[in-house]
């Protein structure tokens, strides 16, 4: 290709960026549907939930950039504290020396991959072996998910990941009981019964 023909490739923002204009590159990048009616899962929520979240510290491990950058974006907005590790080993050294109360596990990266860092958090401690572990992968085989439940992840979840089932996911390991009312609408949340739930054995 022409360095033309890989300009017209490279995604252009103009100032001032729009955040929905940026959301919707976001997600042509990661190969997700650009959409108009999704906007980071951002429903009104009061402050008493944004700081009940805010108790919990949450790990994401993640090595692609642009995937970090939206999670790290719906973590926020939605009240998470939270920490990034780019791989498997870097995960482990940071689950030794810090306590955390659920996992975001991506399942495909290099050194040591999400199967392989699970099991080995598993083995910290009697407190990492109970602490919720979320598998992400852009592979929805079942295969994938056995794989995530044998290594001992709780739930797994396909990418692209939907804002509002990444929350209630979260909330659901958490045990954070979040009321409808309390995003504005009587129909806005629902503990999710369709999550992809991977369950201990």
């Amino acid at each position: 290709k022409t360095d033309s023909d890989r300009l017209q490739n490279i995604p252009l923002l103009l100032h001032p960026i729009k955040r929905k204009d940026l959301w919707q590159t976001l997600l042509r990048v990661i190969g997700a549907q650009p959409s108009d009616t999704m906007p980071l899962g951002a429903k009104p929520l009061t402050q008493r939930w944004i700081r009940e979240r805010g108790r919990y510290r949450i790990l994401l491990v993640e090595d692609n950039i642009v995937n970090q950058q939206v999670a790290i974006h719906i973590l926020k907005h939605h009240g998470y504290r939270y920490d990034i590790s780019s791989d498997g080993y870097e995960a482990l050294t940071l689950c030794n020396q810090f306590r955390y109360d659920c996992v975001l596990m991506d399942c495909v990266m290099p050194r040591l991959d999400g199967f392989q860092a699970t099991a080995e958090i598993r083995r910290i401690s009697a407190a990492y072996a109970k602490v919720p572990i979320v598998g992400l992968s852009a592979l929805a085989f079942e295969e994938e998910k056995q794989a995530g439940l044998h290594s001992g992840m709780n739930y797994f979840l396909t990418k692209p990941v939907d804002p509002d089932e990444l929350v209630r996911t979260l909330d659901e390991a958490l045990h954070i009981e979040v009321p409808k009312e309390a995003n504005g609408k009587k129909d806005a949340y629902q503990p999710s019964t369709k999550t992809a739930m991977l369950t201990l054995v």
